[in-house]
């Protein structure tokens, strides 16, 4: 039973998280066809938010995860990356190509 109930909150999960990614790419989609450009100060903003979110995040998994194997539900998992982590960079490197092009025009 308690087997079931921990599988079906890790599908809930990786739904959850793909919904994510998926919502993000969207919004990447229609801002390079809007060729909407960030400001520096937008960009710097942007970026510490992400970077506070993914450190919470982080902090919040790990908790959960002590938890889990505290129980003995889940094994100790090691080198993953987490997706707050891969989202900072794919909005890291989409600022800078912006700005490299705004200075290239």
């Amino acid at each position: 039973m308690i087997a079931r109930n921990e599988r079906g909150r890790q599908a809930r999960e990786r739904a959850r998280s793909a919904l994510a990614v998926k919502k993000q790419r969207r919004l990447e989609d229609k801002r390079s066809a809007l060729g909407v450009a960030l400001s520096s100060e937008e960009a710097v903003t942007r970026i510490q938010s992400c970077m506070r979110g993914a450190i919470w995040r982080k902090r919040v998994a790990k908790e959960a995860d002590h938890e889990l194997m505290f129980v003995h539900m889940k094994p100790k998992v090691r080198g993953h990356m987490t997706l707050a982590v891969m989202m900072c960079m794919r909005l890291l490197s989409s600022c800078a190509l912006q700005q490299h092009v705004q200075v290239c025009k």
